[in-house]
Order: structure tokens, then C-alpha cells, then sequence
């Protein structure tokens, strides 16, 4: 859903999982092994059910947000994603024109990689 929307139906939410499903299949040639992140991080438990009853079952939430699709420099996103760096964390990127991400992420990997962490899929350290 997107803050300040309605919330969307059981049925437009398994639409949405379906289309997106279908392009990860089209685009990267698998699929998301019941992986969820709610849009916006807008999350109530009508949600987790719906998307439950339609086979998606592990529900990962991001703990950090780049915040370079608002435009932030990506000396700003590398510098808060660096800063906010904790074991486990989750970190939520975007790709698109308006976004600084893809500048910010080599600087990222970098920073963090001298702190010491290292990197894992969602499955590797969330446990459904």
C-alpha cells in the first residue's frame, strides 16, 4: 500500500505480488522464494494474511533506507548508510533516474567492508 491510500484488496495485492513475480522470473530468470517486502514498508496484518494465503510466507522488512530516492548527494546516502551500519541490518535501495544509490553503493560496500561486515542475502540471516 502506499500512506495515505487505501489499503489495497486481497485481490489487487495478489496481483501485485503475481506481476512482480512474473517479472522476476522474465528478468533474472528466478524467483522470489516467498520473499515479501510490503511497498513503502506500509505493513498491517490484513497484509501478512493476504499475502500468507497466496504462498508468500517470509516477510522481510528493510531497518535502513539509503534515502537517495528523495535525491539525497550520494556522499549523503553513502555517509547514513555507512553510519547506521549494524549486525543483520536489512538495507533498502532503488534503482531510476532520480535516485543516487547506484553512485553512493561501490563507496558503501567499501566503508563497510573495512568495519569489518560482510554481506549476506536476506535469507541467510532472516529466519522465516
Amino acid at each position: 500500500g502506499n500512506p495515505g491510500r487505501r489499503p489495497l484488496t486481497r485481490a489487487q495485492r495478489w496481483k501485485e505480488i503475481d506481476d512482480a513475480e512474473a517479472t522476476y522470473h522474465r528478468v533474472l530468470g528466478v524467483g522470489s522464494d516467498g520473499w515479501f517486502r510490503p511497498p513503502y514498508m506500509a505493513w498491517d496484518w490484513t497484509c501478512g494474511y493476504d499475502c500468507a494465503d497466496h504462498g508468500w510466507t517470509k516477510i522481510a522488512m528493510n531497518n535502513i533506507d539509503s534515502g537517495g530516492w528523495k535525491g539525497a548527494p550520494w556522499q549523503v546516502v553513502q555517509y547514513r548508510c555507512t553510519k547506521l551500519a549494524v549486525n543483520g541490518a536489512i538495507y533498502v535501495c532503488h534503482v531510476g533516474h532520480a535516485t543516487t544509490d547506484a553512485r553512493a553503493l561501490p563507496g558503501i560496500i567499501t566503508a563497510l567492508r573495512q568495519k569489518g561486515y560482510g554481506f549476506a542475502t536476506v535469507s541467510d540471516i532472516v529466519r522465516p
